[in-house]
């Protein structure tokens, strides 16, 4: 008869060490995607507003990241020189030019180049053009959401197999061979076991929070697992209800 699917062992299921590295994936991809977004946005928004407010200026390409020409297909690190209605010059060798939607546009040294300066910062420029959706400036960030989707359906596929074998997996008892500290979960021990009756001995390990107790070598525990597949086995006191657990 299958167990049942109670509260302990939906939370439990999630910190298993299979399921955690997807869903922690996913994770650091998404904060990775959120960062690029939000830093191309302000990015956008700042150009934008100079756009609107700088001193037009017609400069002149200097130099195009060390060569003489390059497509428009991709940002590349130019040196620009230009001079204000003022008569100040201004020589600039770190900003980039933005993406171009025609890969066949090829800048050229000593090329002119219509830019907005900041009248209080007259290093600060931004090419004058047109800039379209600022959903164009946001490739990267959208081309990663797909992997955020993968990532989590491969943790909500490893946790249902989890599950399964909670339900239905055999118990079996446990010797500890050794344990250490996870980098994957630091408030964890990886705990290798070998499973009592399993008669090839082979050695397997499962993930064992320190709030549970500290294991040691020598000590026991009960796991559930497939049968024939020791490397797949849990630890069962981890999925049963505090008043189960106490009887």
């Amino acid at each position: 008869m299958p167990r049942p699917l109670n509260a302990a062992a939906r939370q439990r299921s999630w910190a298993e060490a299979g399921v955690r590295l997807w869903w922690m994936s996913a994770i650091a991809i998404a904060l990775i995607v959120a960062y690029l977004t939000a830093a191309r946005v302000l990015s956008s928004i700042r150009d934008r507003s100079l756009q609107r407010s700088g001193i037009p200026v017609i400069a002149t390409i200097e130099r195009i990241a060390g060569r003489h020409q390059q497509s428009r297909g991709t940002p590349v690190p130019v040196k620009l020189s230009y001079t204000l209605p003022d008569g100040r010059q201004f020589i600039d060798a770190t900003e980039h030019l933005l993406d171009a939607t025609n890969n066949e546009v090829i800048l050229r040294a000593k090329d002119p180049l219509p830019i907005r300066v900041d009248p209080m910062d007259p290093t600060r420029w931004t090419e004058d053009r047109d800039r379209g959706s600022i959903f164009r400036s946001l490739g990267v960030s959208i081309a990663l959401l797909p992997i955020v989707l993968l990532l989590l359906l491969l943790a909500m596929l490893r946790r249902r197999s989890v599950l399964a074998v909670w339900r239905s997996g055999e118990p079996s008892e446990a010797v500890v061979l050794s344990q250490k500290s996870s980098a994957l979960a630091p408030a964890s021990q990886l705990v290798s076991i070998s499973l009592v009756n399993d008669l090839e001995r082979r050695v397997v390990s499962v993930l064992h929070p320190r709030k549970a107790g500290v294991l040691s070598k020598g000590d026991t525990l009960w796991v559930v697992a497939p049968q024939g597949k020791p490397h797949r086995a849990i630890e069962a006191k981890l999925y049963m209800e505090q008043s189960t657990k106490s009887e």
